[in-house]
């Protein structure tokens, strides 16, 4: 971490032996979630410095994405070539699995309801899933390059997604 007003670093974390893909802040603020090369997820508390859980024994690849729910309950991760995961925070266990054969995932993302997440496909659809029942709803197709980002406003009623294709598109959720 660095201090922004003397510019000096304070601290590093190692957070994998190789290479960290994603991090992901809860809505506390509290915690950091990182996702690294060896499929392990961790969990740090911003506080102490030091990563306090684990989330392992379900990706064999990188994680290349991740995403909090708003009330800090569940997080989502894609590890590479693998399903999109859901986890339950309290136990550290995975709580669902989204099994689709066309995942390749850098970006997902949780809507305001917390149940359901946002992420595009192979094919740079837009996708909407229950993180409970994994039901899934196709919104729409518009890049025409691989999607790196994706965002939601505060009150869930659009939603953004950026690609490599140059754009930045809007999708009206309600």
């Amino acid at each position: 971490g660095w201090d922004v007003p003397s510019g000096k670093q304070r601290f590093v974390w190692q957070a994998d032996p190789k290479e960290v893909h994603s991090v992901a802040f809860f809505p506390d603020g509290k915690r950091l979630a990182s996702g690294g090369d060896d499929g392990t997820i961790k969990i740090w508390e911003l506080s102490k410095g030091k990563a306090t859980q684990t989330l392992s024994g379900v990706h064999k690849e990188p994680v290349f994405a991740l995403a909090i729910s708003p009330d800090g309950k569940k997080l989502a991760s894609f590890g590479f070539s693998e399903d999109l995961q859901v986890w339950d925070i309290a136990t550290s266990k995975p709580e669902s699995s989204v099994k689709s054969p066309d995942l390749r995932l850098d970006a997902i993302r949780f809507l305001p309801d917390g149940q359901t997440l946002a992420y595009a496909d192979q094919d740079n659809n837009i996708v909407l899933v229950n993180s409970t029942t994994c039901e899934q709803k196709h919104i729409g197709k518009g890049h025409g390059d691989h999607v790196w980002g994706l965002d939601v406003t505060a009150d869930g009623s659009k939603l953004f997604s950026c690609s490599d294709d140059g754009s930045v598109r809007v999708w009206s959720l309600k």
